[in-house]
């Protein structure tokens, strides 16, 4: 996913242009891209600024339209009376950390010690603060990256004239502000303003074709959709960095055609190794009219024999694992009977889950008893009813070790 970020600072307009990680941060994504389709972050501006650390905004607007017109906040009672609002939030959405939080990178702001608490509030990172944010508070989330030479303006933004204006708000401590002279009340043109957020293409992920046997292909399919309201132009793709083998483009869709509103096209890759070996590339794609040079990164292996398949991604293999479609890392098996507890609500050992062994469970409800502690939490509870619910009428299982 594209996002263009328009910024002005004083009378100058650039543009900040976000490549979002969809694929890895589902539901951060969708709350920053629904406060972007609510134009909630229209007037609003940068409010804290750190030295070799982050950039933050999304969590204020300014209007001198609105209200009294000015920059003041009712901290007794809680009241924006003139043009200072707070963004209105949405409900917090879960921690999804999964990248670090190093330069370049946009991640969200949350409430201390409150993992899940992430709103509004965005930072892009200055500097690499992966020892700092990364574990922290369950680690930060990133959930995408500034392209091309955005960092310019973030970092134009980064060295304006930081301000302490706690005595307007709490979180205004480091606030930047242009051609401003303290304690000048704060107009509009003094701040480091976004005018606008605008999604402006959907953009297939990177690709890792995983293991593949030597001497055999597998292709995948990249698409550019527009959800902008006007047209966009796709220029070359692949000749800044051309592919090398066993990377190859066998259909090209893309290349220099003009994409209305909701129009699709698409890009076939092919991945062919001849050599057991781990491969990695790049290819780009210039977006002509927007001035971007997009690159995806794409992966794979050759190998000369695939891996024994692990349906549930618990680390054990489909012939060793004892529930094959529920992760247990731990394999535990209270009555060593080839089923994984957290799949053998089968107390009774009689093949079926049933109400035999609702019964018991029910009996050994909020308590220890690891014979209806099927997650392995330590405690039986709605957890573990919850299980049983899901086998009732069913077999355990199924597992790679009882047929």
């Amino acid at each position: 996913m594209l996002v263009r970020v328009e910024v002005q600072q004083d009378t100058v307009v650039s543009n900040v242009d976000l490549r979002l990680f969809e694929d890895e941060t589902p539901l951060t994504v969708a709350n920053f891209l629904n406060y972007v389709n609510d134009g909630d972050y229209v007037d609003s501006f940068i409010h804290r600024t750190v030295d070799n650390f982050v950039i933050q905004g999304g969590g204020f607007t300014f209007d001198p339209a609105v209200g009294d017109g000015t920059f003041s906040y009712d901290s007794v009672n809680d009241v924006y009376n003139g043009g200072l609002q707070e963004v209105p939030t949405d409900p917090s959405v879960q921690n999804e950390f999964n990248r670090s939080n190093i330069r370049g990178t946009i991640a969200m702001a949350k409430l201390s010690g409150d993992p899940d608490s992430a709103t509004s509030h965005w930072f892009i990172n200055l500097f690499d603060n992966s020892a700092i944010l990364d574990g922290q508070n369950g680690g930060f989330t990133v959930f995408g990256e500034v392209l091309s030479n955005g960092m310019t303006t973030v970092d134009q933004i980064a060295a304006q004239a930081r301000f302490d204006k706690t005595a307007v708000h709490p979180a205004m401590g480091e606030l930047p502000l242009i051609n401003y002279t303290d304690p000048d009340p704060v107009i509009q043109d003094n701040l480091v303003r976004v005018n606008a957020m605008t999604q402006l293409l959907s953009i297939s992920a990177d690709i890792d074709f995983g293991p593949l046997l030597i001497n055999t292909s597998t292709q995948s399919v990249i698409t550019l959709r527009n959800i902008d309201t006007v047209p966009h132009s796709i220029g070359e793709i692949g000749t800044t960095d051309a592919l090398d083998l066993p990377f190859s483009i066998l259909t090209n869709g893309c290349e220099n055609a003009i994409l209305n509103p909701t129009e699709v096209c698409s890009v076939t890759i092919q991945f062919l190794p001849l050599t057991e070996n781990s491969f990695n590339d790049t290819y780009n794609i210039e977006l002509t009219d927007l001035a971007i040079s997009y690159s995806f990164a794409l992966a794979g292996e050759g190998v000369l024999t695939l891996p024994a398949p692990d349906t549930d991604n618990d680390g054990i293999t489909d012939d060793l694992d004892n529930c094959l479609l529920i992760p247990n890392p731990d394999q535990r098996d209270f009555d060593a009977d080839g089923f994984g507890s957290i799949c053998d609500p089968d107390i009774n050992n009689d093949l079926i889950v049933g109400s035999a062994d609702l019964a018991v469970l029910k009996a050994r409800f909020f308590t220890a008893s690891p014979e209806a502690d099927f997650n392995g939490d330590g405690f039986v509870n709605a957890s573990d009813l919850a299980i049983l619910k899901r086998f009732f009428f069913s077999r355990p299982g199924p597992s790679g070790l009882v047929p």
